[in-house]
């Protein structure tokens, strides 16, 4: 059984209760769980939703690529190595089980964080034996170690995919 540490200004409150009660296995589950619920964030795809057909629609414009990229953000491991959190949405009418994505890395001043300081920001990663349906979104992660000041990705982009049918699709 793990400890929770919500980010939220009532972590002082869950960790009181915990103290107070004992923290019994049960009710430490119980705990987790409604904090589990509350700080949920879900992102659905509902085919009616034409605000969100549109959204996707846009950015298939704008990313000329059949593997969209929703979202990014930066969290760090228990060593304090950064981690990218890319969420990909699959746009196509054919499964993707491969692919290639490139950013760029930068600290909280926007300034380029390069490989261990001498090499460049740019980072290439690799997502291989997945399953990314059509019409399905998928979030996936990288390890950031070398780059350990990032503190935002910029700049993502598919290089190339690969679908279960064999075919390949590749950034001109």
């Amino acid at each position: 059984m793990g400890c929770i540490t919500p980010e939220t200004p009532d972590n002082d409150k869950y960790t009181l209760e915990v103290l107070t009660k004992g923290g019994s296995d049960k009710y430490f589950e119980s705990l987790e769980q409604e904090y589990n619920n509350k700080n949920k964030v879900v992102f659905e795809t509902p085919s009616n939703d034409t605000n969100l057909n549109s959204k996707f629609e846009k950015l298939s414009k704008e990313q000329k690529c059949p593997l969209l990229i929703i979202e990014s953000s930066v969290t760090f491991n228990s060593i304090n190595t950064p981690i990218a959190q890319i969420t990909f949405y699959n746009n196509s009418n054919k499964s993707v089980d491969a692919f290639e994505v490139d950013f760029d890395c930068f600290n909280a001043w926007d300034e380029p964080v390069n490989y261990y300081r001498y090499g460049k920001n740019a980072f290439r990663g690799f997502s291989q034996n997945i399953q990314i349906d059509e019409k399905d979104t998928k979030n996936l992660e990288w390890n950031l170690t070398g780059f350990n000041q990032t503190a935002k990705v910029k700049n993502v982009r598919i290089y190339r995919l690969h679908f279960t049918d064999g075919s390949i699709w590749k950034r001109k």
